[in-house]
């Protein structure tokens, strides 16, 4: 910039943050920057087994994919009654159909609507978008199995090696959804051309083994002319 020029202000109107109503935990009402996030903090704050955690010796951490697995796992294992979630907020730490979310799937609508109404409250003068992926997956409707095998096979499955994530695997079911694919791919495929055949190649000489070459004499020195 040249010395001594004047510094003209730009009149265009200045530029707003459009602020988006992020993934949230419906337990604890914690903001994620994506799902992945979110059902990570879930399976590890809420989803997890007190009870196992200060047992075992080597720290082994036993987390579900809901809280009606989880209060199945303290039944059977443990012969106790969970009736609430861990680290839940007042009002939403009740176990039951009704208050089974698993990541975003299950939170009603309303949670949404009042979650950005909280943001337009606070931040007046900037505009809130709720971003569509959000809705989606809170308006996903289905039994509480149903929708932890839709995580667990869709998202979960796809990036457990990235994660570190714990839990069973789809991999024979998948096989089995794919199958019919994979046949008519089989079908449609061309058929290979099938190898030359190299001709044999004539025997050469035999190998030379030890036994057969003739051990080295070395020449023995004359006894009487050395130095002792």
């Amino acid at each position: 910039m040249v010395e001594g020029a004047v510094k003209h202000k730009r009149n265009r109107p200045k530029r707003r943050k459009v602020l988006e109503v992020r993934p949230f935990c419906w337990y604890c009402d914690r903001s994620f920057s994506d799902e992945l996030s979110l059902i990570r903090h879930q399976k590890h704050i809420h989803f997890r087994c007190q009870l196992c955690s200060k047992s075992s010796r080597s720290g082994k951490k036993s987390t579900f994919y809901s809280t009606i697995a989880l209060k199945e796992h303290y039944a059977q294992v443990h012969s106790e009654t969970l009736d609430e979630v861990p680290g839940a907020v007042e009002g939403r730490a009740k176990i039951g159909e009704d208050n089974n979310v698993i990541g975003m799937d299950g939170i009603p609508p309303d949670a949404i609507v009042n979650k950005a109404a909280a943001l337009r409250k606070r931040y007046p003068r900037r505009r809130v978008r709720v971003d569509q992926s959000i809705n989606t997956m809170a308006a996903l409707s289905g039994d509480s199995e149903e929708r932890a095998e839709r995580k667990r096979g869709g998202l979960l499955g796809n990036i457990r090696a990235k994660t570190g994530l714990t839990g069973g695997s789809n991999y024979h079911q998948h096989r089995e959804r794919d199958r019919p694919r994979d046949m008519v791919m089989q079908q449609q495929r061309p058929p290979q051309m099938a190898m030359p055949v190299q001709p044999a190649k004539p025997p050469g000489p035999a190998p030379t083994y030890m036994s057969d070459v003739p051990p080295i004499v070395r020449e023995q020195p004359r006894q009487g002319y050395g130095r002792y």
